[in-house]
């Protein structure tokens, strides 16, 4: 293939000495230049391309008639930021009318004791105790552990029995309510007995003691 050269082009001393301290070990300034210019032949190439595409999805929607129009899409985007600034308005009346917001202090988990604790006995049990492949795999083991949580688990609050177990007993004893109420309350002022303190086992050891099953 016959090769051709390209017109010398002049530069200021500036130029040249910012092209030689970026070219590689053993390439010539003619090296660089030829690859700077089939780069720059490429990319003007596929910036045409694309321009021609888009041009011609443009006829072709005109044509149709099966296209957005851009004033659509703007007002739609205004309609999304017109709905987030009203979602903001009650913040903003909060900060006008100078109401303080209560936030959890840093190093106090107590404060939000009943997400924080939530929060720990999922990632504890269940989280970090499963290797999720999928979504669907992750939505099934979460699911087994909630009604596990919320049926078959003792609970110190319902006296170390299963939620599934006090609502059929209580279904029976309406008064088992109130008067669980008022124990809760009387072991809160003074030492917990010692079907309470189980409670704090370890599930393992709640199983060896009570011969419960997790």
């Amino acid at each position: 293939m016959k090769t051709a050269t390209i017109l010398a082009v002049r530069v200021g001393p500036e130029l040249r000495t910012a092209v030689e301290s970026v070219l590689s070990e053993g390439e010539t300034l003619s090296q660089f230049v030829e690859a700077s210019v089939r780069a720059s032949v490429e990319r003007r190439r596929v910036q045409a391309e694309f321009i021609a595409r888009g041009l011609r999805a443009r006829d072709a929607a005109r044509a149709t008639g099966d296209y957005v129009d851009a004033d659509m899409v703007v007002a739609g985007l205004q309609r999304k930021l017109d709905a987030a600034r009203a979602s903001l308005a009650p913040a903003r009346k909060t900060y006008r009318h100078t109401v303080r917001i209560d936030f959890s202090r840093p190093g106090k988990p107590t404060d939000n004791r009943h997400v924080e604790t939530f929060n720990g006995s999922l990632r504890d049990e269940c989280l970090n105790v499963h290797w999720f492949a999928s979504m669907p795999e992750a939505r099934a083991s979460i699911e087994a552990w909630r009604q596990d949580c919320n049926e078959g688990r003792p609970h110190m609050a319902l006296g170390n029995e299963s939620p599934s177990d006090f609502a059929r007993q209580s279904r029976h004893l309406p008064e088992r309510r109130s008067a669980l109420g008022a124990e809760n309350q009387r072991f809160g002022r003074s030492e917990f007995p010692e079907r309470i303190k189980k409670s704090h086992l370890s599930r393992n050891q709640w199983s060896e003691k009570s011969g419960q099953v997790n």
